[in-house]
């Protein structure tokens, strides 16, 4: 499978690994070699991470990778519709790993629990002004599961 675009590669690459533990390793390994590339190039980092338990593993691993915390900034790819430190939250998840580290963790809306019911339009206009200041990102993850 080939893409071709002004910001993509020519090609995506795929990588098998033995395990999950593997995965996770070498992922937190590209994502800290982007955050520290991103640091030195311009003092800082942004980088979007997805919620859910699934991704946590990579989580831990680049948590425990020695990085100047400080420069970096996180958001999260998506969010449920709970309020804000619940345990389902996405965002509560990404900051109990990378607050204490020293990251700033943003959340896309100030809320998600006091979005319910609230109409589409005016969800969307919350979660843009939450983002509107990040310029560009240095790392998106995405995630997706695959089960045999």
């Amino acid at each position: 499978m080939t893409c071709k675009g002004e910001y993509m590669s020519d090609e995506i690459e795929w990588w098998d690994y033995d395990d999950a533990a593997e995965m996770a390793a070498a992922v937190a390994g590209d994502i800290g070699f982007v955050i520290e590339s991103a640091i030195d190039a311009r003092g800082g980092c942004v980088i979007a991470l997805p919620g859910g338990k699934t991704p946590l593993p990579i989580y831990e691993k680049l948590a425990a990778t020695k990085l100047d915390w400080k420069r970096v900034t996180i958001i999260p790819t998506d969010e449920r519709i709970v309020p804000l430190g619940d345990p389902l939250s996405n965002i509560t998840a990404i900051g109990k790993t990378f607050l204490s580290k020293g990251a700033r963790v943003i959340p896309i809306v100030s809320d998600m629990g006091s979005m319910l019911g609230v109409p589409s339009r005016k969800r969307m206009r919350s979660i843009s002004s939450s983002a509107c200041f990040i310029s560009s990102i240095d790392c998106f993850l995405m995630y997706f599961e695959y089960f045999l």
